[in-house]
Order: structure tokens, then sequence, then C-alpha cells
């Protein structure tokens, strides 16, 4: 039997320059987009992990084997390491949750990397919803979701969805309705695809450390803050 009974999953494109963060270029150089996509995967994991405890087991979960690349700082000891498998990304999903729950958790959670500025309140949310919902979804601004957790397996709402468009929380919202699943959606949310979402992080990173806030993504401050002025659309 698993620690816990709950796990969270936090999905990640293994860094390479040139196929990662894509859409940045060429506003910043395929290295950059790859420095700041490693910055965003370690901050993500580090205060996704603080945020949920010893409440649920953490999972770093690459798209590819990783062998031969870099590892990623901040990864804190508890957090384990796996390959996401192969299929699109709504067959992987699938496989992460049902592989999760067949080794014994109740509730699982799967964690984009892209949002480092989500507030912790909102992947305790998402576990104690699965207390009762079947499906606990985080949609996101950009038509997709950012995060995904089921207490029970509901594999019909990864099938046929185009990812990457704007239509996946609605033919989402549409597959589970039709399903009759009992789900809830988190607060709306957004993540880092292109360079006006940086300018919109900076400016969020800007008055964090005005304040002090201990929930800083210390990594990706870093390395926007080395860039030269004017670098950063705003």
């Amino acid at each position: 039997m698993p620690p816990h009974e709950q796990a969270l999953v936090i999905f990640a494109r293994v860094p390479r320059p040139g196929q990662v963060k894509t859409r940045l270029t060429p506003v910043f150089s395929s290295e950059e987009a790859c420095e700041i996509h490693r910055a965003l995967v370690s901050d993500v994991v580090e205060l996704s992990a603080r945020a949920v405890g010893g409440a649920a087991s953490v999972f770093l979960s690459w798209s590819e084997p990783i062998a031969g690349v870099a590892a990623i700082d901040g990864v804190p000891a508890t957090v384990s390491i796996e390959s996401q498998g192969r299929g699109d990304l709504g067959e992987r999903m699938a496989l992460s949750i049902q592989s999760k729950m067949s080794a014994g958790y109740r509730r699982v959670i799967i964690l984009g990397s892209d949002a480092p500025t989500l507030p912790a309140d909102h992947l305790v949310t998402a576990f104690e919803s699965l207390r009762s919902a079947e499906v606990v979804i985080g949609p996101s601004e950009d038509g997709g979701y950012y995060l995904i957790g089921m207490s029970k397996l509901r594999l019909e709402i990864f099938r046929g969805i185009r990812w990457g468009s704007n239509e996946v929380i609605g033919a989402t919202h549409k597959r589970l309705r039709k399903a009759g699943a009992r789900y809830h959606d988190l607060g709306m949310w957004h993540d880092v695809d292109s360079p006006s979402d940086i300018g919109r992080l900076w400016k969020e990173l800007l008055r964090m450390k005005e304040r002090r806030a201990p929930e800083l993504p210390e990594r990706t401050w870093r390395v926007l803050s080395r860039l030269p002025p004017g670098r950063i659309p705003l």
C-alpha cells in the first residue's frame, strides 16, 4: 500500500532547447526559453510539494525518460521521478491516474508545470473536493486546464480531445455531464506559454517580491531578473 491515500503528479516536458516553450521564440532564444522552462518546473515542484505537505505522495512525471538531461534544481528528496509513457496527452494522463489508483491511491491529481504562482490553497481545495466529487478540474484562461484529478476513474474524458486548443475545458465539461459524473471546478488560473504571459508573470513576481511573499517562485524570479531591461514584454 502507498504511504498516503493521495497522489500529486506533476507533468513536465523534458527540458531541451528548441523543444520546450517554443511559443516564447523569437522574443526569447531557444536556450532562454529552455532556462525559463527549467525554472518553472523547479518552482512548481518545490512549491506544490510544500503546499500538500505530508498529505500526498508527490511525483515529477517527465514526458520521456530524462537520461542524459541535467537534473532539475530544487526537487525535494521526497519527490519521486517517473516518466509518463507513450501516447497523446490524454492517453498519458489516463495511464498516470489509472496506474496510481491501481497502486492503492484513492485520490489522484495531475498538475501542469506552467503556473508557478498558483495559490497553494487551490491544491488543498482540489484534494478536499475529491472526497465527495469524482473529478476536479482547474480551468485555465486559455481554454484548457492546469489541473485534473479523480477519485473515480472517468477515463472517457481524455478521449477524442483536441489537446492544445481552446476547446479542451468545454469538451471536458460536456463529457462529464454526459457521463453523469460528479465534478468540481476550481478557480480559473493562468499558465505561461507566450511572451505576453511572461510579462504578466513578471508583474506578479514584482508584487510578490515587494511584499516578501514566502511563496515567491525563486528560480523563475532569478532567471527573469537576469534578463536585460526591455527584454520582457510588458
